[in-house]
């Protein structure tokens, strides 16, 4: 065998491993894409569950702040109710004494 032939084995095998090598490394990567893909898929999974169960904080201060109005205006309507309750109980009272009043005056002659 001439010395190119031999340099040109050579070098055909050298090009063949450098093919197989790059086969594996192309293998190696897909693998490990493959795995890191999966732990995204997980983490992505597990956002989903976090996102059905918590609400948005804008939709969480919107509420509250509807729920302090609506509290406020309780409040307000608490306080006039009893308000009412406390004069009705007045005048209720003012004419129990009235009517007290007048029949003991009856007997009292």
């Amino acid at each position: 065998m001439k010395r190119w032939e031999r340099e040109i084995a050579h070098l055909r095998e050298i090009s063949e491993l450098r093919f197989r090598l790059d086969d594996k490394a192309r293998e190696l990567q897909a693998s490990e894409y493959n795995r890191r893909l999966e732990g995204l898929n997980h983490e992505a999974a597990q956002l989903k569950s976090m996102q059905e169960r918590y609400i948005p904080r804008d939709t969480y201060g919107a509420e509250v702040g509807n729920l302090v109005k609506e509290t406020g205006i309780m409040r307000v309507s608490f306080a006039n109710l009893t308000g009412r309750i406390f004069a009705i109980a007045s005048i209720i009272s003012l004419a129990v004494s009235a009517v007290f009043l007048a029949v003991a005056s009856h007997f009292i002659k």
